[in-house]
């Protein structure tokens, strides 16, 4: 979800709350995939745990890979792979 909308700023607030997805984790992978995006704790200790800061001011080939990438991540990040407990000895 967009709170503000439409903005006069050159980025967007994308709340992750909904989503069900922490902002840091969310920034995280997208790191992963080379795009740098700012979990909303970098700006708000109050807020920051409902956003992330996406910035755009990029070409348009990078927010149609960034669109492309994003409904797999939030998948992804949704429902973590279970990792087995390592057995007792």
């Amino acid at each position: 979800a967009l709170p503000v909308y439409p903005s006069e700023g050159n980025y967007l607030v994308v709340e992750c709350i909904e989503a069900g997805v922490d902002p840091e984790a969310l920034a995280a992978a997208m790191a992963d995939h080379g795009f740098i995006i700012r979990a909303g704790i970098y700006h708000s200790r109050r807020h920051g745990h409902r956003f992330v800061k996406v910035s755009t001011t990029v070409p348009t080939a990078w927010v149609d890979e960034f669109c492309e990438l994003l409904p797999g991540i939030i998948e992804r990040l949704r429902d973590p792979p279970v990792i087995a407990k390592k057995p007792r000895l």
